[in-house]
């Protein structure tokens, strides 16, 4: 038992090594792609409600698009401004494993 325990260790830390980077980057990628799709399939919906009937659903639907769009944007700043420091927090938590 200890010595799968040990087994699965040194395979984490290992994979840890190679693995680190991408799958931060691509989470952070995803994490955007997911805000805008929303604000884009808001605003789609927002189009199959009635101006005078269904004035609230409208509006709800206009409302989560631009606060789907306003948070990516806030969150690419975030990105942006942080590059370096989330570069080398990726790069201390390789170089830890």
């Amino acid at each position: 038992m200890a010595v799968g325990t040990i087994l699965i260790a040194l395979i984490y830390i290992f994979l840890l090594r190679w693995l680190v980077k991408p799958v931060l980057y691509v989470s952070m990628v995803l994490i955007l792609a997911a805000f805008v799709l929303f604000g884009v399939w808001s605003w789609m919906k927002r189009s199959e409600y009635d101006a005078t009937t269904q004035k609230k659903n409208r509006d709800y639907a206009t409302a989560g698009a631009g606060i789907a769009w306003g948070f990516a944007f806030l969150y690419a700043c975030f990105m942006c401004c942080c590059w370096k420091n989330i570069s080398l927090g990726a790069s201390i938590m390789e170089a830890a494993s």
